[in-house]
């Protein structure tokens, strides 16, 4: 059974690298010159390359 610090800790741990994994989604889309699709207010949208930070 996992202790709470440690559940909080692996849960930290997840979130970091989620965000990590995105940033990195984002930075390869720029590159390509490819638009990210994402879902926002229950529509799919798509953000050009040239909007990405």
């Amino acid at each position: 059974m996992i202790k709470k610090a440690e559940g909080e800790i692996l849960s930290q741990k997840a979130q970091k690298a989620i965000k990590k994994a995105v940033r990195g989604v984002i930075a390869d889309r720029k590159l390509r010159g490819e638009p990210l699709i994402v879902w926002k207010n229950g529509k799919v949208v798509k953000i050009p390359a040239q909007r990405l930070n």
